[in-house]
């Protein structure tokens, strides 16, 4: 025999079963947001916030990671969702966003460069280390704000 409130149970779970439909989406957009301003902050927000180690030589911009129009930043989204997990990734033409985010060595082939006043020169093959600047990954922070976001939501449509 069930309980005196499984009807009611059964009610709430319908009434709030597209809400949880919604909470992959809600968590991606949190990450998305977070990793994003890992760039506007110029360091990563994990356990406490570790600021990227600067370029020996700063561009124009005097930002890290960046271009003049941000797109590494601005690739960052919501690759891939269902009701369980959500893939955030960076676009497909940007394949320096591992080597940024993880560190490592970068291995450049020999090859020829021309110069500013049109010289061509031949450039060594050689190897560099390129120092983690970590604007993705799971965190204590994230999970704080989508815990938030997701109970402010679930407050917000409880009343309705």
């Amino acid at each position: 025999m069930p309980p005196k409130n499984f009807q009611k149970i059964k009610l709430d779970i319908k009434k709030y079963g597209d809400l949880f439909n919604d909470f992959s989406l809600i968590a991606g957009e949190e990450a998305v947001k977070l990793f994003q301003e890992n760039f506007t902050k110029q360091g990563w927000q994990g356990e406490t916030f570790q600021p990227w180690q600067r370029k020996k030589v700063d561009n124009d911009w005097g930002i890290l990671l960046s271009d003049n129009q941000n797109s590494l930043q601005k690739s960052i989204h919501i690759a891939s969702k269902t009701d369980r997990q959500v893939i955030i990734a960076t676009a497909d033409n940007k394949p320096y966003a591992r080597i940024h985010n993880e560190g490592g060595m970068i291995y450049v082939r020999p090859h020829k460069r021309t110069s500013k006043n049109g010289k061509r020169h031949n450039v060594k093959g050689h190897a560099y280390k390129m120092p983690k600047r970590q604007f993705m990954g799971n965190t204590p922070e994230l999970q704080k704000r989508i815990e938030t976001t997701f109970n402010n939501y679930l407050k917000r449509h409880s009343k309705s």
